[in-house]
This record gives structure tokens, C-alpha cells and sequence, in this order.
């Protein structure tokens, strides 16, 4: 019995090893989607400018089909070719962001409410309200109510002798607000809503510097397109000081290679599953490059061929002979 579970141990280690996984790899670069006339070096990531790259293609979909069968994320890479700055200045970097959703295609502006560090913008305006009531007065000799002034209304009526005196009144009500929170004299709070603040997003869409907070905090984006992002890992390891070109001025042949961690996989496997993600792109300079380039691998889990099956059958069948010879 012992030989014939060793015999099948063996079998089955061939049949394991002639069923080895198999990866695919996708590749996309800034010219991918529905406008093919957007620059692959997305306008050269000038200062000043927030850039989404929307990742949502037929080859994306594919990607999700195969993360939605069981497929895993085995690596991913994010670079830019050929990058320098024109001109090195104190506190240049680059930064990047996963997103979960495409933002808006390249040349389709799109407007939302501004989001900062996943905090709402806006101010809330608070309504109050003041009621005031006024009087008049008619008085006649025959007892018959004259008609009211426009906008008053009957309330009562009194008899003095053969003189009657006729009371009407009007309420009115009027409205103020502020956004300051504080009744002015004589009014009470009725409600507050919140307006947010819109902006316009867009590939290119320049946004003014005070719709934004400089201090990048980790795992934040500073505008993230309503949806929720995550800071891809830098390539020198601290996603707190993202990367930048002390040289500056001049191409150094260099390609810079975001590698993204375990963590950064795990959350591109989560946005990617529906065949739709994004990238977002701060550039705090003027970032030069002859193109950008996101790889992604996948590994799929073993799956036996025809072949494996037939040695994994043979497996069982020699069992079966050994166990049948020591019963004989």
C-alpha cells in the first residue's frame, strides 16, 4: 500500500508540474483610448496642470475579464520615458495616482464637485426668516365690513355706540442668508445647505493653485475626481517625497520606473476589476518625455491540460493494479 501511495505521489507531481501558470501581459500607453489624437507625452506634464489618464479601452476590459475569472496581479509598472525637468527648482516632484474610475476622455471636459483630500469644498449657506404683521383699521356707521386693503385680511370687528371699527392685518414674511451660521437681529434659522464647489476636469484642464493642497499626504491625491485613489509607490521607496530631477535642464536619458508594492497591486486589482481605472498625474515643474507606459502582468492559477489529466489517470489506474496485486 505504501509503494502504491508513493507511486501516486509521483504522478501526481508530474501532473503538477506539466500544469504550470500561465501570465498575460498588458500594456498601455497615453495615446490608448477613444481620442488617438491626445500626445503621448500628455502635453510634456506641464506645471500647473493635473492630468488624468483614462485607462478604459478594450484592452482594459480584457484585463478585468481575466482578474474577474480568478487571474492575479503579478506586477505592475508605471513609466515615463525619456524624463527630465526643464529646470530644476527647489521642491519639483512628480506624483501619481491610481484612480478607481477613468476620469474624464482626453478632450471631454466634465464638471464635478471639488474634492480635497477626500474632503467635500464648499461653504454651506443657512436661510433665516423673519414674520412680521401689520395692521389696519376701517370704521363706519352701518355695520357692513368694508372691503380689505389689497393684501390684508378681515380679523375682527368692534362696536362703539353706532360706530363700528374694522381690524384687518397682513403677515409677511421675509428671508436672509449668510454663510455665516449667525441669525441677524430679529431672525430665526430655518435650514442651511451645502453648495459645493465645481470645477472642471479634463485632460489638461489647468486648474488655479487654490483648489489644491501642495503637501501631497501619503496615500492622498490632492483632486480625486470624486472617486477614490491611492498613491502609487514612488521609485525611490518614499511615496512622502515623490521623485524629482536635481539636474534638470537638459535629457539625461533616463526612464523613470514606478514599481508599485504589494499594497499599490492590491488596490489596482480592486479598481481594474470592472475593466475601467485611471491615473492620475501632478506635476509640480515641467516634466519633458518621449511617452508614458503602464505594464501589467497577470498569473493565472494552475489549470491541468489534457495531457496532465491523462497522467494523473494513469496515477489512479497503477494504484488500482498495486492495491488489486496485494489483495491477490
Amino acid at each position: 500500500m505504501k509503494n502504491g501511495l508513493a507511486l501516486l505521489a509521483l504522478v501526481c507531481a508530474i501532473a503538477l508540474s506539466a500544469s504550470g501558470a500561465y501570465g498575460t501581459s498588458y500594456t498601455f500607453s497615453s495615446v490608448d483610448g477613444t481620442t488617438k489624437s491626445a500626445n503621448a507625452d500628455l502635453n510634456d506634464l506641464a506645471h500647473g496642470y493635473y492630468y488624468g489618464w483614462s485607462i478604459a479601452n478594450p484592452v482594459a476590459n480584457s484585463l478585468g475579464a481575466e482578474l474577474s475569472r480568478g487571474a492575479t496581479i503579478q506586477s505592475a509598472t508605471l513609466v515615463f520615458n525619456n524624463i527630465w525637468n526643464w529646470d530644476a527648482r527647489e521642491k519639483d516632484q512628480l506624483n501619481s495616482f491610481l484612480l478607481s474610475a477613468a476620469p474624464p476622455v482626453p478632450g471631454k471636459s466634465e464638471v464635478v464637485p471639488l474634492v480635497i483630500d477626500g474632503i467635500p469644498q464648499g461653504k454651506t449657506a443657512y436661510t433665516y426668516t423673519k414674520t412680521t404683521v401689520t395692521t389696519t383699521k376701517k370704521t363706519n356707521y352701518t355695520g357692513i365690513a368694508p372691503a380689505a386693503p389689497t393684501g390684508y385680511v378681515f380679523t375682527s370687528a368692534t362696536q362703539s355706540g353706532k360706530k363700528w371699527t374694522y381690524q384687518y392685518t397682513k403677515t409677511t414674511t421675509s428671508t436672509t442668508s449668510n454663510a455665516t451660521g449667525i441669525a441677524p437681529a430679529g431672525y430665526t434659522l430655518a435650514g442651511s445647505k451645502f453648495i459645493p464647489t465645481m470645477v472642471t476636469l479634463g485632460s489638461g484642464i489647468k486648474l488655479s493653485d487654490n483648489l489644491w493642497e501642495r503637501s501631497d499626504q501619503e496615500n492622498k491625491t490632492d483632486i480625486n475626481w470624486g472617486v477614490e485613489s491611492f498613491r502609487i509607490q514612488d521609485i525611490n521607496g518614499d511615496p512622502a517625497n515623490p521623485w524629482d530631477d536635481p539636474a534638470g535642464g537638459s535629457s539625461t536619458d533616463f526612464d523613470l520606473i514606478y514599481e508599485l508594492n504589494e499594497q499599490s497591486l492590491n488596490y489596482l486589482f480592486e479598481y481594474a476589476l470592472d475593466g475601467e481605472f485611471g491615473i492620475g498625474i501632478d506635476p509640480d515643474c515641467h516634466y519633458y518625455n518621449d511617452g508614458v507606459y503602464f505594464t501589467v502582468v497577470t498569473a493565472d492559477a494552475p489549470i491541468p491540460e489534457p495531457s496532465t489529466m491523462l497522467l494523473f489517470g494513469a496515477g489512479l489506474a497503477a494504484l488500482f493494479l498495486v492495491r488489486r496485486k496485494q489483495k491477490v
